[in-house]
């Protein structure tokens, strides 16, 4: 009597797809993927070269503007490639390159003896506009006894404007309001580093702004635009004179 065998469905499938491979040693991958597409209705992936092609473009043009200017070429702010990443993922930024060496100056560079001689003896950390002092020249310092407090008038001229800024360190409990006609004036939320502040613009072209960094109550007040008296209030960095 025969022996009969049995042979399991896997093992069926296992024997033809070995016979096959036996056969068929080179396979092209291309007619393979062309019968599973029309078998399936698929499309064959394709790399998306348009943002690379826009990168690369990018980056040439900046390389080769540092090679145009070598002694210009350090000046050039590192933001600009995270602006570049930032593109072609899909997110705006703004970017900026400035060309030309940076001198970077000292705080006293930008004060006279006399302004120097009257800020030197006071006791925090003064707030100056160092990074506007550019275009904004101190020409007078002030400084009073407010209570327990010591109140600091600085007096700056440039850009076609005369700005005060006062601060003063707040010891205790402070009580600071604003009045003004509403006719004459519109009152705006505005931010300074973080911090909020309040920004009055009149009509006869006056500003005034004024917030509170850390323990320090500042105003900054004159005949400046809104977009400059933020500006000039987001350029301010803590000094000490002593």
């Amino acid at each position: 009597m025969s022996e009969e065998k049995y042979v399991t469905l896997d093992e069926l499938i296992k024997r033809s797809l070995q016979e096959k491979a036996r056969k068929d040693k080179d396979i092209n991958l291309d007619e393979a993927w062309e019968k599973f597409s029309n078998r399936y209705n698929v499309r064959r992936p394709r790399k998306n070269l348009k943002h690379w092609a826009v990168a690369g473009f990018v980056i040439l043009a900046i390389t080769t503007s540092l090679f145009m200017l070598p002694t210009q070429g350090t000046a050039i702010n590192l933001k600009v490639f995270q602006s570049i990443k930032s593109f072609i993922s899909g997110k705006v930024q703004t970017a900026y390159i400035s060309f030309g060496k940076e001198n970077k100056k000292d705080t006293a560079d930008y004060l006279t003896p006399e302004v120097y001689s009257v800020l030197k003896d006071v006791r925090y950390d003064i707030l100056l506009p160092l990074d506007m002092m550019d275009v904004y020249k101190l020409e007078k310092a002030e400084v009073t006894n407010v209570g327990n407090s010591r109140q600091v008038e600085l007096l700056l001229k440039g850009n076609g404007s005369e700005v005060t800024i006062t601060q003063m360190n707040i010891v205790g409990d402070l009580n600071q309001g604003n009045s003004y006609d509403t006719e004459d004036a519109v009152m705006k939320k505005a931010n300074v580093k973080g911090q909020e502040a309040t920004l009055i613009v009149y009509k006869n072209g006056f500003s005034k702004l004024s917030w509170v960094d850390r323990d320090i109550f500042i105003s900054i007040v004159g005949n400046i635009s809104e977009d400059n008296i933020l500006m000039l209030a987001n350029s301010t960095k803590r000094v000490n004179l002593q």
